[in-house]
């Protein structure tokens, strides 16, 4: 698994400590990441405390460095870990998402293949995704559906929309959208698509609260 870390503190090979700052890529072993996972393969591993690779997660790694152009075409620096350990969250609300997002996962994964397009569609997480049916996917011209962006937030905002409408008008349904896209991409995790996605519903939002119509090209713009 390629996971992306902040990097706040380094510890050399003598012992000596220096504080860091940036983003690297960690390539960590499928045993240590899946370890709590349902149906996978080191679910039942139980040796030591298992990781929970989520975003907030403190992590305190042993690494060796990959010189760029080993790993893939973007000339990045890559660390291969070879011992973790997980020290706590950057805060409670990372914790309460992580925990979240692995509940779901184990009932989704008692769905079969459905619950993994699901879970992938929900969550961004693709590791329950039939391959035969993201190839179909794919051969259909349809990936993005895969992949966590507008059209998602936009499903959530207007059935949010919808019942907020039915239950105490045009306004109530304007707060519950603006809630549940919150919701969603809080859950889901912020990808460059799902990013754009919530800036310009944000803004829509915002705006129609106020009474100032906006025109769809515009926002884009």
């Amino acid at each position: 698994y390629k996971i992306p870390c902040s990097v706040f503190q380094a510890k050399g090979k003598e012992g000596s400590l220096f504080s860091a700052k940036g983003i690297v890529q960690l390539l960590v072993k499928a045993n240590e990441v899946e370890a709590l996972f349902p149906g996978k393969l080191y679910s039942a591993s139980k040796e030591k405390e298992n990781l929970l690779l989520e975003q907030g997660a403190l992590i305190q790694a042993w690494v060796s460095y990959l010189p760029p152009k080993t790993i893939d075409s973007l000339n990045q620096p890559f660390f291969l870990v070879s011992k973790s350990h997980q020290n706590g969250w950057k805060n409670e609300i990372n914790r309460i998402r992580a925990l979240t997002r692995l509940s779901f996962k184990r009932l989704l994964f008692n769905w079969g293949d459905s619950g993994g397009l699901l879970l992938a569609l929900l969550s961004g997480s693709g590791e329950y995704t039939n391959s035969e049916v993201a190839e179909n996917f794919k051969l259909a011209g349809l990936a993005h559906v895969l992949a966590l962006s507008g059209m998602h937030l936009s499903i959530f905002a207007g059935i949010a929309r919808f019942v907020g409408k039915n239950t105490g008008g045009k306004k109530i349904g304007k707060i519950f959208s603006l809630i549940a896209v919150s919701l969603f991409v809080w859950f889901a995790g912020l990808s460059p698509s799902l990013s754009r996605a919530y800036i310009c519903s944000l803004l829509s939002l915002l705006l129609s609260c106020i009474f100032i119509k906006t025109r769809l090209i515009t926002l884009l713009c």
